[in-house]
Parts: C-alpha cells; structure tokens; sequence
C-alpha cells in the first residue's frame, strides 16, 4: 500500500507503464483509499494504479557552516551513519555528524533541524 507524499506522482512514463494495484471493476474510491491513482480516461489501461516513486537524491556535501547537528560530542562515524546522517571529520570547528541536504526532482532542498524537515529553495 502507497501512501500519497510530495515524493509520489500519478503521472507515469505513458498509461503502458502504469503497474496495477487494483482488481477488474474497482471504483475510484476504493482505488484511491488504497493510497493508488485512478484514470479511466484511457480505454484498455490500467485504471487503478501504482503512482510513480519520485527518487530523491542524498547530499552530504554540505558546507562546514550550513551544517545541523545530528549527533553528539564524539559520536563516531558508524554510530551517525546509522542514524541517516552524514559524518565528516575534516574540519574541527565544524558538526562532524550532520543532516543531509536532500534534493527531489523540484530542485526544492529539504534539510532537518532538530526533529522537524523544512523545505527551501
């Protein structure tokens, strides 16, 4: 089951590419509460089907001064990488355990504070 994020698109490749994800006869409604996209406007397609998974690009080049904190005082390379995060221990005034810039097809970068994920362009 998909659930629907800014990181889905209900818009494949060509309604050839579409991949089911319901049964001969499902209504819209049951199509979409399955968290699927619906178009019946192309005879001899898939109706209900999978949205597309928009990759999203990890960055962990990230300038020493733009860098947020994701870890704590000697936190080691394994342990910050386990928890999503980027490590880099060359510059000693800087966070060596630090959130990642992720960029998506928007060209928007997407970068966490604390626990929350903001958007900027």
């Amino acid at each position: 089951m998909f659930s629907r994020t800014a990181a889905t698109e209900c818009n494949p490749a060509g309604p050839k590419a579409r991949v089911n994800c319901g049964y001969p006869g499902i209504s819209e409604k049951d199509c979409t509460e399955k968290g699927c996209c619906f178009d019946s406007a192309i005879p001899q397609v898939v109706w209900c089907y999978q949205p597309e998974i928009q990759a999203e690009t990890i960055q962990c080049a990230v300038l020493p001064k733009l860098r947020v904190n994701c870890g704590h005082n000697g936190i080691d390379m394994d342990q910050c990488y386990q928890k999503g995060c980027c490590f880099d221990s060359s510059d000693p005034h800087a966070p060596w355990c630090f959130y990642p810039d992720i960029t998506d097809g928007n060209a928007l970068t997407m970068f966490c504070t604390g626990n929350s994920l903001m958007r900027r362009a």
